[in-house]
């Protein structure tokens, strides 16, 4: 009866967990929402060769340096929501 009870709560466990995640975008979402962000921001037409993309902590950090561009700049997408969390040239 023990074991029954125990694995009962470890599988509520785990679908609680499952259902919490929410839905993620993905990497590549990640890179064309950010892309459309700077190109809009900067009027450069860039690529998605240009970016850099590294997974942080509920977000994407998505970075573009080309030669048109002075310095880098780096957008955060929230990985949830798909938003812009915030946009940045870094020198």
């Amino acid at each position: 009866m023990k074991k029954r009870i125990v694995a009962l709560c470890l599988l509520l466990t785990l679908c609680l967990s499952f259902f919490a995640c929410g839905q993620r975008i993905s990497q590549e979402e990640a890179i064309a929402i950010a892309l459309e962000e700077v190109e809009s921001q900067t009027g450069l037409d860039l690529t998605v060769d240009m970016a850099d993309c590294e997974k942080i902590p509920g977000s994407y950090r998505v970075t573009f340096l080309s030669s048109e561009m002075r310095t880098p700049v780096s957008i955060t997408v929230d990985a949830e929501t798909g938003g812009i969390a915030a946009y940045e040239s870094l020198k």
